[in-house]
């Protein structure tokens, strides 16, 4: 298009965006077909395009759709800007994309299990909060390119079991640097690309070491209980039988 905003060729994509064909477009102002809003940042965009001679990249949006555009200044002999080469690129879908990966980061990043996830050796890639919470580690450096050894116990053969067979869920011993140690309950997941193809392990981390010593209290209770049961029902047959001993020998005696 021109400096004016007159359009002076439209291949087939624009012609389809605007709801025309290329040629019946030519000579009409590219304005016309933008919502006001939008018209008034790309005739500001143009301007900017043309007092600099710089190419200008902005993102239009329009009726749910979303265009990455850049102006290129096209100069005359005198080094004047006469046209600008306009490329506009529908990025909806990339949008959308980039937009559930953001949801999906801050609720990993959210979460109140510990999550990593790793290459496909094992090397962690990227730790959340709740992780670094859980081994007592200030910075996501102590954690990013080590290996999950350095972690729990058994890594190596999580890792394997988990390229094997996509999966994998069972209890650990984990380990702090500062010597503590707790019970720790991983499910480890091996993700695919579209076609199937291993891309990297991810795996989540709850510290159940509460719970089991919870439950560990909870059995000795229960094993006080049934020995406590088992003393008062001897007591109560050691009762009986002195019981009926005391009326036999009272038998014997009265006879």
């Amino acid at each position: 298009m021109d400096q004016y905003g007159v359009l002076l060729a439209v291949n087939d994509a624009a012609a389809k965006r605007f709801g025309g064909s290329g040629p019946a477009l030519v000579g009409a102002s590219a304005y016309q077909f933008l919502p006001r809003d939008l018209a008034r940042q790309r005739r500001a965009k143009s301007d900017e395009a043309i007092r600099t001679g710089r190419p200008v990249q902005f993102t239009e949006s329009s009726g749910g759709q979303n265009f990455d555009t850049r102006l290129y200044p096209v100069l005359d002999e005198t080094g004047w800007v006469t046209r600008l080469a306009v490329y506009s690129c529908d990025v909806t879908e990339k949008k959308k994309a980039e937009e559930a990966l953001l949801i999906e980061h801050v609720a990993i990043e959210s979460s109140i299990n510990a999550i990593v996830i790793a290459e496909l050796n094992g090397a962690i890639t990227y730790a959340n909060r709740a992780f670094l919470d859980l081994w007592r580690l200030e910075q996501p450096g102590q954690v990013l390119r080590h290996l999950p050894g350095e972690f729990i116990s058994d890594a190596t053969a999580i890792i394997e079991a988990t390229r094997r067979h996509g999966r994998w869920q069972g209890e650990v011993a984990g380990r702090r640097r500062d010597g503590t140690s707790m019970e720790i309950q991983v499910s480890a997941h091996l993700a695919v690309d579209a076609r199937g193809r291993p891309v990297c392990l991810m795996a989540s981390f709850l510290d159940v070491t509460e719970r089991k010593r919870a439950e560990e209290h909870r059995r000795t209770l229960e094993n006080q209980l049934r020995q406590s049961q088992k003393m008062e029902a001897i007591g109560t047959l050691a009762g009986g039988v002195a019981h009926d001993f005391n009326n036999i020998i009272g038998a014997i005696l009265g006879n």
